[in-house]
Protein backbone atom coordinates (compact mmCIF):
# COMPACT_ATOMS: atom_id res chain seq x y z
CA UNK A 1 0.00 0.00 0.00
CA UNK A 2 2.48 2.35 0.58
CA UNK A 3 4.59 1.62 -2.26
CA UNK A 4 1.99 2.43 -4.18
CA UNK A 5 1.28 5.32 -2.77
CA UNK A 6 4.72 6.31 -2.75
CA UNK A 7 4.64 5.43 -6.96
CA UNK A 8 1.45 7.98 -7.28
CA UNK A 9 3.12 11.01 -5.53
CA UNK A 10 6.27 10.56 -7.94
CA UNK A 11 4.12 10.18 -10.84
CA UNK A 12 2.50 13.45 -9.66
CA UNK A 13 5.47 15.14 -9.58
CA UNK A 14 7.01 14.18 -12.22
CA UNK A 15 4.20 15.48 -14.60
CA UNK A 16 4.41 18.81 -12.74
CA UNK A 17 7.83 19.37 -13.41
CA UNK A 18 6.85 18.60 -17.47
CA UNK A 19 4.14 20.30 -17.54
CA UNK A 20 6.01 23.18 -16.28
CA UNK A 21 9.06 22.76 -18.60
CA UNK A 22 6.43 21.76 -21.55
CA UNK A 23 5.33 25.62 -20.48
CA UNK A 24 8.43 27.92 -19.85
CA UNK A 25 9.71 26.29 -23.67
CA UNK A 26 6.42 27.68 -24.65
CA UNK A 27 6.64 30.96 -23.76
CA UNK A 28 10.54 31.32 -25.06
CA UNK A 29 10.66 30.93 -28.87
CA UNK A 30 14.09 33.34 -29.27
CA UNK A 31 16.12 36.50 -28.98
CA UNK A 32 15.33 39.73 -30.91
CA UNK A 33 18.90 41.02 -31.06
CA UNK A 34 19.63 44.59 -32.88
CA UNK A 35 22.84 46.66 -33.28
CA UNK A 36 22.91 50.37 -33.79
CA UNK A 37 23.91 51.82 -35.70
CA UNK A 38 23.67 48.99 -38.73
CA UNK A 39 26.64 50.19 -40.19
CA UNK A 40 29.93 51.80 -38.53
CA UNK A 41 33.55 52.11 -38.39
CA UNK A 42 36.20 49.94 -37.14
CA UNK A 43 36.56 50.13 -33.48
CA UNK A 44 33.63 52.39 -33.06
CA UNK A 45 31.54 51.66 -30.00
CA UNK A 46 27.67 49.86 -31.03
CA UNK A 47 25.10 49.33 -28.84
CA UNK A 48 23.15 45.66 -28.50
CA UNK A 49 19.72 45.02 -27.69
CA UNK A 50 18.74 42.01 -26.38
CA UNK A 51 14.77 41.28 -26.21
CA UNK A 52 13.08 37.62 -25.16
CA UNK A 53 10.22 37.12 -26.87
CA UNK A 54 7.32 34.29 -27.88
CA UNK A 55 5.93 32.63 -30.77
CA UNK A 56 4.26 35.69 -31.41
CA UNK A 57 7.27 38.32 -31.10
CA UNK A 58 5.65 39.45 -27.75
CA UNK A 59 8.02 40.13 -25.07
CA UNK A 60 8.43 37.42 -22.12
CA UNK A 61 8.67 40.06 -19.45
CA UNK A 62 9.04 37.36 -16.66
CA UNK A 63 12.11 35.94 -18.14
CA UNK A 64 15.42 35.27 -15.84
CA UNK A 65 17.61 33.33 -17.59
CA UNK A 66 21.17 33.68 -18.53
CA UNK A 67 22.36 34.18 -21.99
CA UNK A 68 25.96 33.67 -23.74
CA UNK A 69 26.84 36.73 -26.00
CA UNK A 70 29.77 36.47 -28.20
CA UNK A 71 30.61 37.50 -32.29
CA UNK A 72 31.81 34.46 -34.33
CA UNK A 73 32.71 36.30 -37.00
CA UNK A 74 35.39 38.59 -35.18
CA UNK A 75 36.88 36.68 -32.72
CA UNK A 76 39.04 40.05 -31.84
CA UNK A 77 35.55 42.32 -30.95
CA UNK A 78 35.25 43.75 -27.83
CA UNK A 79 32.72 43.64 -25.29
CA UNK A 80 32.30 45.66 -21.79
CA UNK A 81 33.02 44.75 -18.36
CA UNK A 82 29.13 43.91 -18.30
CA UNK A 83 29.42 41.47 -20.71
CA UNK A 84 33.39 40.74 -20.24
CA UNK A 85 32.60 36.95 -19.65
CA UNK A 86 30.15 36.95 -21.99
CA UNK A 87 27.19 36.14 -20.57
CA UNK A 88 24.49 38.22 -18.93
CA UNK A 89 21.72 37.11 -16.26
CA UNK A 90 18.39 38.53 -16.89
CA UNK A 91 16.44 39.88 -13.44
CA UNK A 92 12.92 41.32 -13.17
CA UNK A 93 13.80 44.85 -13.44
CA UNK A 94 15.01 43.94 -17.23
CA UNK A 95 11.07 43.15 -17.95
CA UNK A 96 12.71 40.53 -20.93
CA UNK A 97 14.38 43.79 -22.66
CA UNK A 98 18.17 44.84 -22.18
CA UNK A 99 20.44 47.32 -23.98
CA UNK A 100 23.99 47.57 -23.96
CA UNK A 101 25.12 50.85 -24.67
CA UNK A 102 28.87 50.83 -26.40
CA UNK A 103 28.48 46.98 -26.49
CA UNK A 104 31.05 45.73 -28.50
CA UNK A 105 33.88 47.33 -30.95
CA UNK A 106 34.80 45.70 -34.24
CA UNK A 107 38.71 45.78 -35.11
CA UNK A 108 37.94 43.81 -38.69
CA UNK A 109 36.02 45.16 -41.27
CA UNK A 110 32.98 43.85 -43.34
CA UNK A 111 30.08 42.00 -42.37
CA UNK A 112 30.08 41.23 -38.86
CA UNK A 113 27.32 39.67 -36.41
CA UNK A 114 25.84 39.14 -32.88
CA UNK A 115 25.00 35.91 -31.31
CA UNK A 116 22.93 35.17 -28.84
CA UNK A 117 22.21 32.13 -26.40
CA UNK A 118 20.09 30.96 -24.27
CA UNK A 119 22.83 29.08 -21.39
CA UNK A 120 20.58 25.83 -20.40
CA UNK A 121 18.87 25.67 -24.18
CA UNK A 122 20.90 26.21 -27.06
CA UNK A 123 17.64 26.36 -29.90
CA UNK A 124 16.25 29.48 -27.95
CA UNK A 125 18.92 32.19 -30.16
CA UNK A 126 19.08 35.13 -32.00
CA UNK A 127 21.47 37.14 -34.05
CA UNK A 128 21.91 40.26 -35.68
CA UNK A 129 24.94 41.67 -38.06
CA UNK A 130 26.65 44.98 -38.91
CA UNK A 131 28.72 46.49 -42.02
CA UNK A 132 32.00 47.35 -40.73
CA UNK A 133 34.53 49.74 -42.72
CA UNK A 134 37.87 50.21 -42.28
CA UNK A 135 38.95 54.23 -40.97
CA UNK A 136 40.50 55.58 -44.65
CA UNK A 137 41.30 59.26 -45.05
CA UNK A 138 37.54 59.66 -46.54
CA UNK A 139 36.81 60.01 -43.12
CA UNK A 140 38.03 63.16 -42.33
CA UNK A 141 35.44 65.72 -42.41
CA UNK A 142 33.07 64.11 -39.22
CA UNK A 143 31.40 66.88 -37.85
CA UNK A 144 31.90 68.62 -34.60
CA UNK A 145 30.67 71.74 -33.43
CA UNK A 146 31.24 74.05 -30.72
CA UNK A 147 27.91 75.47 -28.80
CA UNK A 148 28.98 77.27 -26.27
CA UNK A 149 30.24 79.59 -25.65
CA UNK A 150 29.26 81.76 -28.26
CA UNK A 151 32.20 83.11 -30.66
CA UNK A 152 32.95 86.89 -30.23
CA UNK A 153 31.26 87.28 -26.57
CA UNK A 154 33.25 88.83 -23.72
CA UNK A 155 33.31 87.10 -20.00
CA UNK A 156 33.77 88.47 -17.16
CA UNK A 157 35.55 85.18 -15.55
CA UNK A 158 38.48 82.74 -16.51
CA UNK A 159 37.03 79.59 -15.98
CA UNK A 160 35.13 78.49 -19.02
CA UNK A 161 32.67 75.74 -19.88
CA UNK A 162 33.17 74.47 -23.47
CA UNK A 163 30.47 71.98 -24.92
CA UNK A 164 29.66 71.07 -28.43
CA UNK A 165 28.42 67.91 -29.96
CA UNK A 166 30.05 65.01 -32.47
CA UNK A 167 29.87 61.04 -32.95
CA UNK A 168 29.26 59.79 -29.83
CA UNK A 169 32.33 57.91 -27.73
CA UNK A 170 34.86 59.47 -29.37
CA UNK A 171 37.87 61.58 -28.14
CA UNK A 172 38.17 64.98 -28.44
CA UNK A 173 40.68 67.74 -28.27
CA UNK A 174 40.16 71.01 -27.50
CA UNK A 175 42.55 73.60 -28.80
CA UNK A 176 43.67 76.98 -26.97
CA UNK A 177 45.38 79.32 -29.40
CA UNK A 178 47.07 76.81 -31.33
CA UNK A 179 49.02 75.98 -28.28
CA UNK A 180 47.36 74.37 -26.20
CA UNK A 181 45.78 71.12 -26.11
CA UNK A 182 43.21 69.64 -23.75
CA UNK A 183 41.06 65.87 -24.07
CA UNK A 184 37.72 64.84 -23.42
CA UNK A 185 35.26 62.33 -24.84
CA UNK A 186 32.08 62.79 -26.42
CA UNK A 187 29.30 60.62 -24.20
CA UNK A 188 26.64 58.26 -26.04
CA UNK A 189 24.54 61.15 -26.25
CA UNK A 190 27.26 62.72 -28.62
CA UNK A 191 28.04 65.80 -26.32
CA UNK A 192 31.40 66.68 -25.07
CA UNK A 193 32.03 69.25 -21.74
CA UNK A 194 35.02 70.08 -20.61
CA UNK A 195 35.76 73.13 -18.20
CA UNK A 196 38.71 74.84 -19.17
CA UNK A 197 41.09 78.49 -17.90
CA UNK A 198 41.88 81.09 -19.84
CA UNK A 199 43.73 84.16 -19.78
CA UNK A 200 43.19 88.16 -19.71
CA UNK A 201 41.84 89.12 -23.08
CA UNK A 202 41.52 87.43 -26.31
CA UNK A 203 41.53 83.64 -26.91
CA UNK A 204 40.76 81.34 -29.95
CA UNK A 205 39.06 77.89 -29.38
CA UNK A 206 38.59 75.42 -31.51
CA UNK A 207 37.38 71.38 -31.37
CA UNK A 208 38.93 67.94 -32.74
CA UNK A 209 37.99 64.65 -32.69
CA UNK A 210 39.69 61.82 -33.20
CA UNK A 211 39.91 58.32 -34.39
CA UNK A 212 40.64 54.92 -32.59
CA UNK A 213 44.41 55.64 -33.98
CA UNK A 214 44.35 59.04 -32.31
CA UNK A 215 43.97 60.31 -35.93
CA UNK A 216 42.45 63.74 -36.85
CA UNK A 217 39.06 63.04 -38.63
CA UNK A 218 37.77 66.48 -37.99
CA UNK A 219 37.94 69.89 -36.74
CA UNK A 220 35.16 72.80 -35.63
CA UNK A 221 35.70 76.58 -36.58
CA UNK A 222 37.36 79.04 -34.32
CA UNK A 223 35.42 80.35 -31.58
CA UNK A 224 37.00 83.66 -30.61
CA UNK A 225 36.45 84.42 -26.40
CA UNK A 226 37.69 86.82 -24.92
CA UNK A 227 37.91 87.45 -21.18
CA UNK A 228 37.63 90.61 -18.90
CA UNK A 229 37.92 89.68 -15.38
CA UNK A 230 39.72 92.38 -13.96
CA UNK A 231 37.65 94.62 -11.15
CA UNK A 232 36.98 98.33 -11.52
CA UNK A 233 39.48 100.57 -9.71
CA UNK A 234 38.43 103.55 -7.68
CA UNK A 235 40.86 105.78 -8.60
CA UNK A 236 39.85 108.90 -6.46
CA UNK A 237 37.16 110.26 -4.92
CA UNK A 238 35.91 114.03 -3.18
CA UNK A 239 33.10 115.51 -1.54
CA UNK A 240 32.15 118.69 -0.65
CA UNK A 241 31.75 119.61 1.72
CA UNK A 242 33.77 116.94 3.68
CA UNK A 243 34.10 118.80 7.31
CA UNK A 244 31.66 120.57 8.97
CA UNK A 245 28.78 119.16 7.11
CA UNK A 246 25.64 120.37 8.05
CA UNK A 247 23.26 117.81 9.37
CA UNK A 248 20.86 116.89 6.31
CA UNK A 249 22.42 119.16 3.84
CA UNK A 250 23.51 117.77 0.15
CA UNK A 251 26.76 116.76 0.04
CA UNK A 252 28.50 116.83 -3.76
CA UNK A 253 30.44 113.64 -4.59
CA UNK A 254 33.28 113.15 -7.71
CA UNK A 255 34.51 109.77 -8.65
CA UNK A 256 36.79 108.48 -11.09
CA UNK A 257 36.83 105.14 -12.04
CA UNK A 258 37.13 102.61 -15.47
CA UNK A 259 35.03 104.47 -17.77
CA UNK A 260 31.18 102.68 -18.91
CA UNK A 261 30.52 101.05 -15.15
CA UNK A 262 27.31 99.20 -14.97
CA UNK A 263 26.74 100.97 -11.37
CA UNK A 264 28.65 103.35 -9.42
CA UNK A 265 27.03 103.80 -5.67
CA UNK A 266 28.34 105.04 -2.35
CA UNK A 267 26.99 103.89 0.83
CA UNK A 268 26.41 107.47 3.73
CA UNK A 269 24.90 105.73 7.01
CA UNK A 270 23.40 102.73 5.14
CA UNK A 271 22.06 104.70 2.49
CA UNK A 272 23.10 103.91 -0.75
CA UNK A 273 22.74 106.59 -3.55
CA UNK A 274 23.95 106.12 -7.18
CA UNK A 275 26.32 108.29 -9.28
CA UNK A 276 25.44 108.81 -12.79
CA UNK A 277 28.63 108.92 -15.62
CA UNK A 278 29.04 112.81 -16.22
CA UNK A 279 32.30 112.10 -18.40
CA UNK A 280 34.57 109.12 -19.56
CA UNK A 281 35.38 107.96 -16.18
CA UNK A 282 34.17 110.83 -14.29
CA UNK A 283 30.40 109.60 -11.84
CA UNK A 284 28.61 112.24 -9.50
CA UNK A 285 25.99 112.56 -7.57
CA UNK A 286 24.18 114.36 -5.11
CA UNK A 287 23.99 112.64 -1.31
CA UNK A 288 22.33 114.17 2.02
CA UNK A 289 24.18 114.35 4.98
CA UNK A 290 23.08 112.28 8.40
CA UNK A 291 20.72 114.28 10.31
CA UNK A 292 23.14 113.12 13.92
CA UNK A 293 26.41 114.79 14.28
CA UNK A 294 29.12 112.40 13.72
CA UNK A 295 32.17 111.03 11.57
CA UNK A 296 30.70 108.85 8.96
CA UNK A 297 32.55 106.89 6.51
CA UNK A 298 31.25 106.87 2.91
CA UNK A 299 31.63 103.16 1.47
CA UNK A 300 31.90 103.17 -2.84
CA UNK A 301 30.99 100.10 -4.70
CA UNK A 302 32.04 99.56 -8.47
CA UNK A 303 30.23 97.28 -11.17
CA UNK A 304 30.93 96.37 -14.71
CA UNK A 305 28.84 94.77 -17.44
CA UNK A 306 30.69 91.58 -16.36
CA UNK A 307 29.72 91.05 -12.95
CA UNK A 308 32.90 92.03 -11.26
CA UNK A 309 32.76 93.91 -8.76
CA UNK A 310 34.79 96.17 -6.41
CA UNK A 311 33.60 97.87 -2.64
CA UNK A 312 36.03 100.26 -1.03
CA UNK A 313 35.63 100.23 2.66
CA UNK A 314 35.48 103.88 3.86
CA UNK A 315 36.75 105.46 0.71
CA UNK A 316 36.26 108.77 2.44
CA UNK A 317 35.17 110.40 5.66
CA UNK A 318 32.55 113.25 6.37
CA UNK A 319 32.25 115.00 9.65
CA UNK A 320 28.28 116.19 10.74
CA UNK A 321 28.51 118.95 13.29
CA UNK A 322 25.29 120.62 15.10
CA UNK A 323 23.21 122.10 13.54
CA UNK A 324 24.45 125.74 13.19
CA UNK A 325 21.31 128.70 14.71
CA UNK A 326 22.80 131.09 11.82
CA UNK A 327 23.08 130.73 8.20
CA UNK A 328 26.00 132.56 7.78
CA UNK A 329 29.12 130.19 8.56
CA UNK A 330 28.76 127.36 6.21
CA UNK A 331 26.69 128.06 3.75
CA UNK A 332 28.92 128.38 0.98
CA UNK A 333 30.14 124.76 1.63
CA UNK A 334 26.91 123.46 0.98
CA UNK A 335 27.17 124.60 -3.07
CA UNK A 336 26.97 121.64 -5.25
CA UNK A 337 28.84 120.80 -8.57
CA UNK A 338 25.84 121.69 -10.50
CA UNK A 339 27.74 125.16 -11.08
CA UNK A 340 30.86 124.28 -12.29
CA UNK A 341 31.02 125.40 -14.95
CA UNK A 342 29.59 128.47 -14.30
CA UNK A 343 33.16 129.05 -11.82
CA UNK A 344 35.35 127.83 -14.54
CA UNK A 345 33.85 130.04 -16.86
CA UNK A 346 34.51 133.27 -14.37
CA UNK A 347 37.90 132.31 -13.43
CA UNK A 348 39.13 132.02 -17.37
CA UNK A 349 37.68 134.96 -18.30
CA UNK A 350 39.61 137.58 -19.85
CA UNK A 351 38.20 137.27 -22.70
CA UNK A 352 37.30 133.79 -23.66
CA UNK A 353 36.54 134.93 -27.35
CA UNK A 354 38.88 135.14 -30.18
CA UNK A 355 39.34 138.44 -31.16
CA UNK A 356 41.25 140.51 -33.99
CA UNK A 357 40.50 137.98 -37.03
CA UNK A 358 41.74 139.21 -40.33
CA UNK A 359 41.77 136.58 -43.73
CA UNK A 360 44.25 137.51 -46.62
CA UNK A 361 43.63 135.62 -49.70
CA UNK A 362 46.71 135.03 -52.26
CA UNK A 363 46.51 133.26 -55.40
CA UNK A 364 47.76 129.70 -53.88
CA UNK A 365 46.11 130.02 -50.10
CA UNK A 366 43.55 131.75 -47.84
CA UNK A 367 45.55 132.81 -44.36
CA UNK A 368 43.50 133.38 -41.54
CA UNK A 369 45.04 135.45 -38.33
CA UNK A 370 43.54 136.50 -34.72
CA UNK A 371 45.01 138.20 -32.12
CA UNK A 372 47.13 136.23 -29.34
CA UNK A 373 45.15 135.17 -26.35
CA UNK A 374 47.83 135.32 -23.03
CA UNK A 375 45.24 132.38 -21.67
CA UNK A 376 45.71 129.97 -24.34
CA UNK A 377 48.38 127.41 -25.15
CA UNK A 378 47.02 126.93 -28.44
CA UNK A 379 44.14 126.55 -30.87
CA UNK A 380 41.39 124.54 -32.21
CA UNK A 381 40.03 125.17 -35.65
CA UNK A 382 36.94 123.91 -37.07
CA UNK A 383 35.05 124.11 -40.17
CA UNK A 384 31.78 124.65 -40.67
CA UNK A 385 29.51 120.97 -42.23
CA UNK A 386 26.55 121.28 -44.17
CA UNK A 387 24.84 120.44 -41.81
CA UNK A 388 25.56 123.18 -39.20
CA UNK A 389 27.65 120.89 -36.75
CA UNK A 390 31.55 121.46 -36.11
CA UNK A 391 34.08 119.83 -37.67
CA UNK A 392 37.67 119.14 -35.86
CA UNK A 393 40.52 120.43 -38.46
CA UNK A 394 43.48 121.28 -36.42
CA UNK A 395 45.20 122.00 -33.36
CA UNK A 396 47.90 125.28 -33.88
CA UNK A 397 50.50 126.44 -31.35
CA UNK A 398 50.32 130.03 -33.25
CA UNK A 399 47.45 132.76 -33.85
CA UNK A 400 47.77 131.61 -37.85
CA UNK A 401 46.09 129.02 -39.99
CA UNK A 402 46.43 128.94 -43.60
CA UNK A 403 44.17 127.11 -46.07
CA UNK A 404 45.64 125.75 -49.50
CA UNK A 405 43.43 127.12 -52.43
CA UNK A 406 43.27 123.77 -54.80
CA UNK A 407 41.33 122.18 -57.67
CA UNK A 408 39.38 124.15 -60.50
CA UNK A 409 36.08 125.24 -59.21
CA UNK A 410 35.58 128.35 -57.17
CA UNK A 411 34.44 127.16 -53.57
CA UNK A 412 34.23 128.16 -49.66
CA UNK A 413 34.32 127.51 -46.22
CA UNK A 414 33.42 128.36 -42.84
CA UNK A 415 35.98 127.94 -40.67
CA UNK A 416 35.91 129.01 -36.60
CA UNK A 417 38.81 129.09 -34.18
CA UNK A 418 38.46 128.23 -30.13
CA UNK A 419 41.62 128.97 -27.62
CA UNK A 420 42.91 125.94 -25.32
CA UNK A 421 44.34 126.42 -22.06
CA UNK A 422 44.49 125.17 -18.71
CA UNK A 423 41.89 125.88 -15.81
CA UNK A 424 42.86 126.06 -11.85
CA UNK A 425 43.18 122.39 -11.80
CA UNK A 426 45.83 122.32 -14.56
CA UNK A 427 42.80 120.38 -16.83
CA UNK A 428 42.46 121.57 -20.31
CA UNK A 429 39.75 123.77 -21.27
CA UNK A 430 38.33 125.59 -24.03
CA UNK A 431 37.19 128.91 -24.85
CA UNK A 432 34.08 129.99 -26.50
CA UNK A 433 34.00 129.90 -30.30
CA UNK A 434 35.31 132.40 -32.14
CA UNK A 435 33.15 134.30 -35.31
CA UNK A 436 32.89 132.18 -38.52
CA UNK A 437 35.17 133.61 -41.41
CA UNK A 438 34.87 132.58 -45.00
CA UNK A 439 37.28 131.22 -46.26
CA UNK A 440 37.83 130.30 -50.35
CA UNK A 441 38.77 127.19 -50.58
CA UNK A 442 38.81 127.29 -54.72
CA UNK A 443 41.18 129.26 -57.30
CA UNK A 444 40.13 132.72 -57.54
CA UNK A 445 42.44 135.70 -57.59
CA UNK A 446 39.61 137.69 -55.34
CA UNK A 447 40.03 138.77 -51.98
CA UNK A 448 36.70 137.89 -49.68
CA UNK A 449 35.72 137.48 -46.34
CA UNK A 450 32.89 137.45 -44.46
CA UNK A 451 32.50 137.61 -40.81
CA UNK A 452 29.04 136.36 -39.38
CA UNK A 453 28.32 135.22 -35.62
CA UNK A 454 27.22 131.80 -35.35
CA UNK A 455 24.48 132.86 -32.66
CA UNK A 456 23.41 134.66 -35.77
CA UNK A 457 22.82 131.90 -37.55
CA UNK A 458 21.45 129.82 -35.42
CA UNK A 459 23.93 127.64 -34.60
CA UNK A 460 24.81 126.53 -31.36
CA UNK A 461 28.23 126.94 -29.32
CA UNK A 462 28.99 124.44 -27.17
CA UNK A 463 32.01 124.18 -24.84
CA UNK A 464 33.94 120.68 -24.54
CA UNK A 465 37.00 119.50 -22.45
CA UNK A 466 39.89 118.12 -24.17
CA UNK A 467 42.24 115.97 -22.44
Amino acid sequence: MKTTKKFTFLSILAWVFFNIAIAWAASIDHFEVTITPTSANVSEALDVTIEAVDKNNETVSNYDGTVIVFSETDKEAEFPNVLKENTYTFTSADQGKVKFENAVKFKNAGKQSIHVYDLNDDTIMGMAEVDISQWASSTWGEEITIISPESGITLGKTDVVISGTTKKNHRVVIVINNKEEINTTSNSEWVFEKEITLSEGESFIKAQVLDADNKKIGESENVNIKINSTKPILQSIKVSPKDDVEPESPIAVELISNQGLSSVNVILDDVITALKETREGVYKGTVTAPKKAWKYDVDVVLKDDFWNQTRETAAVTINVIEELNSAGTGAEDTATWETQEEMKAAELKDPLRITGIKLTVLKTKSILTWDKNEKAESYNVYKKKEDGTLEFIQNVKDSYFEVAITGDKVTYDYFAIKWVGKDSSWENYEGDLSEATKLQTGPEILILFLLALFGGMGFVIYKRKYS
